[in-house]
């Protein structure tokens, strides 16, 4: 997965395992592991959240400055 704004990579990726058994042995293999001295994370990917649109918490901009 490459980051849009940077061009750089985003430092993880996804995985299509032919079958639950085989996901689970890569995971089990992958404890402990490190590539170029970065430890390995695999986890089994899930459905993505739903989302508030337009960003979720983000406060209204009403065009106006405080003046001190």
């Amino acid at each position: 997965m490459m980051d849009r704004a940077t061009g750089r990579p985003r430092g993880f990726g996804f995985v299509t395992m032919s079958s639950p058994e085989e996901a689970q042995k890569a995971i089990d293999a992958s404890i402990g592991k490190s590539v170029d001295g970065r430890a390995l994370t695999v986890n089994i990917a899930k459905p993505r959240e739903e989302r508030a649109p337009g960003g979720g918490d983000r406060r209204q901009y009403s065009g106006e400055r405080s003046r001190y």
